[in-house]
This record gives C-alpha cells, sequence and structure tokens, in this order.
C-alpha cells in the first residue's frame, strides 16, 4: 500500500515520477487499502492540526461510501474521483486568432470539439466570426471560464450543469480546492449556464457552527447541516442521500417537502422552503450557490426535478 502525502512544493521531474510509481502502485492496490489511505490522510491532517482537516475529513467520508465493496464481487468497487489522464488540463487551452475563411464548424473540426463549446467559451451568439478575433479553445467540450471572485468548484459545476470532482480533477485543484479569480479553466460537458431569479442575503458569515468534526464553514454543506441539523460524518454533499439512509430517523425521497434538504445532481445541497401544491415547483436556500461562497441565497420559483435529484429530511 503506497500513501500520498502532498504539498505545495513546485513539482520537480523526480517528484512526477514518485507520483506516477506511486499512481501505479495505488490503482493496482485492493480497495481497502485505498479506503485505508483516505483515514490515513484525516488523521495525518488531524494530528498536524492542518486548517483543511474537516474538508479532508469530509472527502474520506464519501471516498469510504463511494468505494464500497459490492456483495457480489469483493475486489471490484466504484471510483468516484475522476481520474485525469495527464494529456488535457486547463493548461491545453488555446487562443486561437480567427483567419480568412474561418467559421464555428470548421474551427470545432478541427480542434475536434462540439460548436457549441466554442459558441460557450467566447460568448458568441451564433455562427458570425471576425478575421482577427482572438478565439478561447477548449481542449475537451464544454466551455472555457474565467474564474469571478466567489467562484467554487461546487457552484461553477451547478452553474453550468457540470459534474464537480471533473472540474476539480481537469483543473488541478484537488488539494487546495479553490478556485483563482481571473483564471481560465476548463469545465467539461458544461453546457448554458441556467439563469436564476434570485435575491441573495446581504453578510458573508454564518453564526453556525458545530463541535467536533462538522462541515467547513461557507460551504453548502455547512448551512444545510445547520440548517437540518444533519450530523457531522455524512461527506461532502454527493454522498448524504447515501449516508441520510444508513440514519435512523432520516429518510431519502424525489417528493420535496418544506425543509428538507434538496440535493443536486452537481454535489451541492440547500433547504426547501417553499413547495407548490402539486409538488412540481420549489423555492430553495443554499449557501456557496445563488449568491456566491459564504453567503446564503434566496431561488425564486423552479422545478422540483431541475437541479434535484433527492429530497432529505426527518
Amino acid at each position: 500500500m503506497v500513501v500520498l502525502v502532498y504539498t505545495n512544493s513546485p513539482k520537480g521531474p523526480d517528484t512526477q515520477k514518485l507520483s506516477a510509481a506511486a499512481s501505479q502502485d495505488l490503482e493496482s492496490s485492493s480497495p481497502l487499502d485505498q479506503l485505508s489511505a483516505a483515514d490515513i490522510a484525516v488523521n495525518i491532517a488531524r494530528e498536524a492540526r492542518l486548517p483543511e482537516a474537516t474538508a479532508v475529513t469530509n472527502t474520506a467520508d464519501s471516498e469510504n461510501a463511494s468505494l464500497a465493496v459490492s456483495s457480489s464481487d469483493d475486489s471490484v468497487v466504484s471510483k468516484p474521483q475522476v481520474i485525469s489522464d495527464g494529456l488535457e488540463s486547463n493548461k491545453d487551452i488555446i487562443h486561437y486568432t480567427v483567419k480568412q475563411g474561418d467559421t464555428v464548424q470548421s474551427l470545432a473540426d478541427k480542434f475536434g470539439i462540439t460548436p457549441e463549446t466554442i459558441r460557450l467559451s467566447n460568448n458568441l451568439g451564433g455562427d458570425t466570426l471576425t478575421v482577427g478575433m482572438d478565439l478561447l479553445i477548449s481542449p475537451v467540450n464544454g466551455l472555457v471560464y474565467r474564474v469571478q471572485p466567489g467562484d467554487t468548484p461546487e457552484s461553477v459545476a451547478a452553474k453550468f450543469r457540470a459534474d464537480t470532482s471533473q472540474v476539480i480533477s481537469f483543473n488541478d485543484v484537488e488539494l487546495t480546492h479553490k478556485l483563482k479569480p481571473g483564471t481560465l479553466i476548463v469545465i467539461p460537458d458544461g453546457t448554458q449556464a441556467q439563469p436564476r431569479n434570485t435575491v441573495p442575503v446581504i453578510g458573508t458569515s454564518f453564526s453556525f457552527s458545530f463541535g467536533g468534526v462538522g462541515y467547513p464553514e461557507g460551504w453548502c454543506t455547512y448551512y444545510a447541516a445547520a440548517r437540518s441539523g444533519a450530523p457531522p460524518g455524512w461527506g461532502n454533499a454527493a454522498t448524504w442521500a447515501y449516508y441520510a439512509a444508513l440514519t435512523p430517523g432520516w429518510h431519502v425521497s424525489t417528493i420535496p417537502r418544506v425543509g428538507a434538504i434538496a440535493q443536486t445532481t452537481a454535489n451541492h445541497v440547500g433547504i426547501v422552503e417553499w413547495v407548490s401544491s402539486d409538488k412540481s415547483m420549489i423555492k430553495y436556500s443554499d449557501m456557496n450557490g445563488i449568491a456566491g461562497f459564504g453567503r446564503v441565497g434566496y431561488s425564486d420559483k423552479v422545478p422540483a426535478h431541475s437541479e434535484f435529484q433527492n429530497f432529505i429530511y426527518h
């Protein structure tokens, strides 16, 4: 079994070789080795009193759930984390100057991506290109996006209906979990941003806190747990339904109800504030989503299942 302890130190050739070799060892190890590695990372973070200890704990809880061994096959597990192949990342974004005869379709064919990827990456409303125009070309289908203040992997993924784990791995923010404002990132398989009619609550802090191991302040899980009474130990938002179903007194449903935790398909949770009589529409609040990082925001009426897959309550 190989345990990797990452730092923010620059990666030299020797470090890269070691990481590659270690990755091969970890890939060939048993699922229980991977689970143990996650738990060891938690112990190291706690012993060193790192400020990221809570986040590491939640990630480990989610990994333990997602790497659960199937009852029909004790040697194969599903891996929720997207592992980058090392060939494509946000460092492969191309700045392309439009030439005579270029069209959106011809450039899509040239770079092996969809025309919509080019349109979304460059805010194009149609197919008209001007000679000399500077275009951002994504290395994969989705879009190129310039990070705004308050953006997080979760909020960006939710905004463009993408997968949070892909946003994290593709843009190499596994260690920090932070996006630097002004930088260009790639959102694999991202689509047109879904408009929201929102009324943010002014303020950058929240008064709830937890004893022991809880959820990182400012994250969606922090707010949802404070509002709903969800216990610590449910991991990241993606595994809340899994753990809720195992927790006495908690229930998971596809039918919304006021006060329930709303879980999206993009690793995000919020709280249901209102439900229409036919259960087809809801209003919800969240943190680190509608109003930006560390802020609570409220949505207008939205379809109950436009973003949400589960409603968790007790």
